[in-house]
């Protein structure tokens, strides 16, 4: 799925989406992303109907579930950075959980995660 597509169903106009591309303010894991870029993202089976959006983690939401609950998480996602985890060479419960996931930032404050598709 085209990283476009996701970045639609999260509300953001199609000249919005271009200008960030453009100046290089969309990165995908701590990565700057230049232009259109097929992203591995799990959509859940055809049958269960469930919009994109509704797939589409919130950062926070994200963090307050899976990391803000374990001291040693929140300890390591401030060395180390939330967007930067997946890609990081440190092997824990927190890095295998992030390395499924894509964490996309479209701005200074947006953050969202998506879950990768499995191979």
């Amino acid at each position: 799925m085209k990283l476009s597509e996701i970045l639609k169903a999260q509300g953001m106009f199609s000249q919005d989406i271009k200008i960030r591309f453009k100046n290089k303010q969309i990165f995908i894991d701590g990565e700057i992303v230049t232009d259109q870029t097929e992203v591995d993202f799990e959509l859940e089976p055809e049958e269960k109907k469930i919009p994109i959006h509704e797939q589409i983690i919130d950062a926070g939401d994200f963090i307050f579930f899976n990391i803000a609950k374990d001291h040693n998480m929140i300890t390591l996602t401030k060395l180390i950075g939330f967007e930067n985890l997946s890609s990081c060479n440190i092997k824990n419960d927190l890095t295998d959980l992030m390395k499924e996931h894509h964490v996309i930032k479209v701005s200074k404050r947006e953050l969202f995660v998506i879950k990768k598709m499995l191979k």
